[in-house]
């Protein structure tokens, strides 16, 4: 593996955990949409946490809203 992709790989794992430690705050356990305990996705577009149903509501919003995954996405240093 290249210098560079090993870089990336270690920035991507740091953003990743960024996130996780962003969603463990009090203010984030709660869906910023419905108020459902424990969101699962971050809305890239409004930088919040929502649960895996707004996220779909989100997504299918014209313009769509860009959410990704906690736990199965990366996230680059802009979206941080």
């Amino acid at each position: 593996m290249s210098s560079t992709n090993q870089q990336k790989k270690k920035q991507d794992e740091k953003n990743s955990k960024l996130v996780r430690e962003l969603a463990a705050l009090p203010a984030n356990k709660y869906c910023f949409e419905c108020g459902q305990r424990g969101p699962t996705y971050v809305n890239i577009t409004y930088g919040s946490f929502c649960c895996m149903h707004c996220s779909g509501i989100l997504r299918g919003l014209n313009p769509p809203h860009r959410v990704k995954s906690i736990s199965m996405a990366t996230f680059s240093n802009e979206e941080i």
